[in-house]
This record gives C-alpha cells, structure tokens and sequence, in this order.
C-alpha cells in the first residue's frame, strides 16, 4: 500500500513497430499503451490481474500470461521484500500466446 510499481513487457523475438495495451481484470486500462505500466502510489483497487497485449508489424495480437498484483497493508511486508516490488516484468515471446483480433 503506497508504494509504486512499475510493470515492465519484454517483448522477445518480437520485431518492427509494437503497440502495447495494457489491460486489469479482463478490462483496457485507458491510456495505459505503452511498454511499461507505472502505479506511482498502489491502493487496494490497483491490486488485480494484469495483461498485456502487443501488436506486432504483422497485425498479430500476442497476449502475456496474466500477472497478479497483490497490494497489502503498509508495514505488512518485511524490508528486504520491498527490493522486490520495484520493477515487475511480464515477458511475451514468439512462442507466447497469440490471439485473433478482436471484431469491433
């Protein structure tokens, strides 16, 4: 609670121009279409499941594997934990998951 977050998408084996939209609990997070996801001050709303969908040159839709984000209580966490919460990465390759389109 209250810290920030940074949830990184590493794109391997992936080429040309990539457009990334971030998405919690099966919903677009609006505006949030970049390669990294910032959360400057976690509250109990930011924790959830969170994916990222990339776009590749070829129009093919590559989704990551969902991330949980957990948010606990200040002071429930031991110190050394907190190193850990900097920066969160969520890796899709080629081999990942690939989606069609959605119709819209």
């Amino acid at each position: 609670m209250g810290q920030n977050a940074t949830l990184h998408g590493e794109c391997t084996a992936l080429q040309g121009a990539l457009l990334f939209q971030w998405h919690k609990d099966e919903a677009e997070i609006i505006g949030a279409d970049a390669q990294d996801y910032y959360i400057p001050s976690a509250t109990f709303d930011d924790a959830g499941a969170y994916v990222l969908f990339v776009e590749d040159e070829s129009k093919a839709l590559w989704e990551s594997p969902p991330f949980t984000l957990e948010v606990l209580p200040e002071g429930s966490l031991p110190a050394g934990s907190m190193l850990a919460l900097g920066l969160l990465t969520i890796t899709i390759a080629a081999t990942g998951i690939r989606r069609s389109r959605p119709h819209r």
